[in-house]
């Protein structure tokens, strides 16, 4: 794991990773990334700074193939602004509208915690039982489901906060309630009805419900699977759906085709079917974003997951070719740019953790501040990045940039945890 040094502005050199200096309020676009030019010193002392704050001996892990610098984010960013035009710009400023902009409460958020343990106790259950080849207890699922979609609808702010919760050991049982629950959070922006929430809840949950039916040693290979196991792999699908139109009562024809086509790809590179963006089902599509967003920020021993902010920009890159071009727009437009759970720094040199996105400036979300101007810890404090001096008209503290928690030996669900705790004694 990296350690941050400080260190006297006359010893940075160039390839040192900056991640902050020892002051702000000015622009510098390199944090994360190697300092580039011996130059820049003189730029920076003349902005009065005296330290910098670098890694060293940096973990090497493979990057994801799209740039995660926070520029990045900023292009992501306005891309998404500007593509929001004429009617998708009406249908996501419609879906919006009923978005209230306050922090959930403690009691919504502790909620949630509980919520999510039992629809994981409930898809551990069923998946096994899938495994062991017994008839699946539908009701079950549907209530555990029912019981998500009715906290969405009454607290949406702390339910797309379920999503920071993840189990490195049991990857499989969370990792199919958080699917559900992107699945039905999405469902709601685009104004579904209670019912086809709860069917797209419903296929979230049974969507890897095939993998039950995947030998283990390849459902969970450490290295790269040979040709031969993949193939086997790309079968779960098929299994998960012939498994619930045999072994299921009253499960739809949609929710049957969701968990079929979930790794189907817009431009037919998908599988099992290799079938393109026009015949791909609404809730295969769906699906589809919310699989990949949660596998690709869980820790797996073959993978480790990415910062939530970088997941997104990967899968803003994979629009209209992997995904669904309107859909990602209205995902990003839930989880915010950064997402619930990501390590920020601030422009006061202090470090926050998101606590909640902002539909109305995705640049401002709601933060838990965990250090003071030092980066020394502090017990975690509610701040709204959007608050602005009246008399000046500037925000009082602004994001710098996304950080990776591991750099810092920082756990985010820790820190929000424990802020509920210290709520909500």
């Amino acid at each position: 794991m990296s350690e941050i040094i400080k260190i006297p502005i006359e010893q940075l050199e160039v390839g040192m990773v900056v991640v902050k200096f020892d002051k702000g309020g000015f622009a510098y676009s390199y944090y994360g990334k190697p300092f580039p030019d011996a130059m820049l010193k003189q730029f920076l002392l003349r902005n009065g700074v005296q330290f910098a704050f670098v890694k060293r001996e940096s973990v090497e892990r493979e990057e994801p193939p799209v740039d995660t610098s926070p520029e990045a984010g900023r292009v992501l960013m306005n891309e998404y602004l500007e593509s929001l035009e004429g009617t998708k710009k009406k249908v996501i400023a419609s879906a919006a509208a009923d978005v209230v902009a306050t922090a959930p409460t403690i009691r919504e958020l502790s909620q949630a915690m509980v919520v999510h343990t039992k629809a994981k106790q409930v898809a551990e259950k069923i998946l096994l039982d899938a495994k062991m080849g017994k008839v699946m207890d539908t009701e079950a699922a549907k209530d555990v489901v029912a019981e998500l979609v009715d906290h969405c609808i009454k607290s949406p702010e702390a339910f797309v906060n379920m999503t920071r919760l993840k189990d490195f050991d049991n990857y499989t049982f969370t990792h199919s309630v958080n699917v559900a629950v992107l699945a039905i959070a999405i469902g709601r922006r685009l104004g579904s009805s209670a019912q086809e929430m709860n069917n797209m809840g419903f296929a979230g949950l049974m969507h890897d419900i095939g993998k039950m039916h995947v030998p283990e040693n390849i459902l969970n290979k450490p290295g790269k699977l040979t040709e031969e196991e993949y193939q086997i792999m790309k079968m779960h699908p098929v299994y998960g759906h012939e498994y619930l139109r045999t072994n299921s009562k009253g499960v739809s024809e949609e929710i049957l085709l969701a968990v079929r086509h979930h790794h189907e790809k817009s431009d037919g590179s998908g599988y099992p079917d290799g079938i393109f963006e026009k015949d791909i089902p609404k809730f295969a599509k769906i699906i589809s974003i919310a699989d990949v967003y949660d596998a690709i920020t869980s820790e797996r021993t073959y993978h480790k997951g990415l910062v939530p902010s970088d997941a997104l920009k990967i899968i803003f890159s994979w629009s209209g070719k992997h995904f669904n071009d309107s859909l990602v727009k209205f995902f990003i437009s839930i989880m915010g740019i950064y997402p619930v759970g990501t390590l920020v720094m601030l422009n006061t040199n202090e470090l926050g953790v998101i606590l909640e996105p902002n539909k109305n400036d995705p640049m401002r979300p709601k933060v838990l501040v965990i250090s003071n101007a030092a980066m020394e810890p502090a017990p975690p404090s509610f701040f709204d990045l959007s608050s602005y001096n009246v008399t000046t008209q500037m925000p009082y503290k602004s994001i710098v940039s996304a950080l990776d928690p591991r750099d810092f030996s920082i756990d985010p669900n820790r820190v929000i945890e424990q802020y509920i705790r210290s709520k909500n004694p």
